[in-house]
């Protein structure tokens, strides 16, 4: 994926401070926001915090692990704000396809849902399912915002290190808000 650095990358303090920057911007008190279970507990956590409330959806076994987006009900689509994809998947290692997040990018479209991808696994893959990102997806930029972590990917347990990637008009909110809550 190329981004512009002065308005497409945002450098935190790790992913988790990324992951709750990106909620923080986006949920309101009352809001609902997609989880795929399982999921990471911080998900639940930041939304939370933000008042929000979450709708968990199966990853299911029978599809690899992956969640069947187009089951879910356009109801919780058109009430949601904010879907949380996590690819490569921790625990289940599922791998994400490009169909999956074409139709995550398509729902978050018709829907008016950003799309948030926890890419904390980005530097690992297999072989015949390599890491992707959700921003490779056709007008994922104008829906979507990736998370990354640099412990994980590169095996260095405690760098607080990591970027949020997104198209400039979205990264302009979270950067409002990532430098209102840095301050703290």
């Amino acid at each position: 994926v190329s981004l512009e650095p002065g308005t497409q990358l945002l450098a935190v303090a790790g992913a988790g401070v990324g992951i709750s920057v990106v909620i923080e911007t986006l949920i309101d008190p009352g809001d609902l926001v997609v989880l795929v279970d399982p999921y990471y507990p911080q998900y639940a956590g930041s939304t939370a915090v933000a008042q929000g409330v979450d709708h968990r959806i199966e990853a299911r076994p029978e599809l690899g692990f992956l969640p069947d987006l187009d089951a879910v009900d356009p109801a919780v689509w058109d009430r949601a704000r904010l879907l949380i994809l996590n690819y490569p998947n921790n625990p289940t290692g599922a791998a994400a396809t490009p169909q999956l997040f074409a139709t995550a990018v398509r729902l978050a479209r018709e829907h008016h849902v950003i799309v948030m991808h926890d890419f904390a696994y980005a530097g690992i893959g297999f072989d015949d399912h390599p890491p992707i990102s959700l921003l490779q997806t056709p007008g994922a930029m104008d829906v979507g915002v990736e998370v990354c972590s640099l412990s994980k990917m590169y095996m260095i347990a405690g760098w607080r290190g990591g970027f949020i990637a997104s198209g400039a008009r979205l990264m302009e909110s979270i950067v409002s808000v990532d430098e209102q809550t840095s301050l703290m």
